[in-house]
């Protein structure tokens, strides 16, 4: 971590490892229920949703009047597809290409006359079997207090790392854990 980002984290009271990884979410979210893109329909409208599929189209549009940039992405997973939409994020398009594998996670609207399913602003990750598991999407997710500057993804990205590099001394005793059915 670079001393900007170690600024923006003691905003938080972040200034150790130790602190980070005593820094506790204040919620914690379901992205593990990955549904097929067809059954979306069915849940209502504005529902909170994870899909996984492949990017069958990308493209950058431009709005007529306002001149707003807007990425957008068709996503297909045999099932059917969704479109997700970014605004003001043209850099995505080198990160979302045409045949990536993606989990998608956000509020799913509906709208029959245009466009079906679709998700604005949905939190993303490439399926990438280099690289280890899902850490934003497709399990359940912490959500951390955060201040400007710092994304969801950040702090959890470095917190994923924190806790893999760091062995944290256990201070639930063995019977406690056992009693409760509780991991070590």
């Amino acid at each position: 971590m670079g001393p900007a980002r170690a600024k923006l984290f003691k905003r938080l009271g972040i200034a150790t490892v130790e602190d980070l990884l005593y820094y506790s979410p204040f919620r914690y979210e379901d992205r593990g229920n990955i549904k097929p893109i067809r059954d979306l329909c069915q849940s209502g409208s504005d529902a909170y949703q994870t899909v996984q599929g492949k990017v069958m189209s990308a493209r950058v549009i431009v709005t007529p009047r306002q001149r707003m940039k807007i990425f957008e992405a068709t996503i297909g997973d045999g099932s059917g597809q969704i479109t997700a939409k970014w605004f003001n994020q043209v850099f995505l398009k080198d990160v979302l290409k045409k045949d990536k594998m993606v989990v998608l996670s956000g509020h799913v609207k509906i709208n029959n006359f245009v466009y079906g399913p679709y998700m604005e602003g949905p939190e993303f990750e490439i399926i990438d079997s280099n690289e280890g598991g899902l850490i934003h999407t497709g399990r359940i997710v912490p959500i951390y207090h955060g201040t400007n500057g710092l994304s969801q993804k950040v702090i959890r990205g470095i917190m994923n790392g924190a806790l893999d590099s760091y062995q944290l001394k256990e201070i639930i005793p063995d019977h406690l854990l056992n009693k409760y059915h509780l991991p070590g």
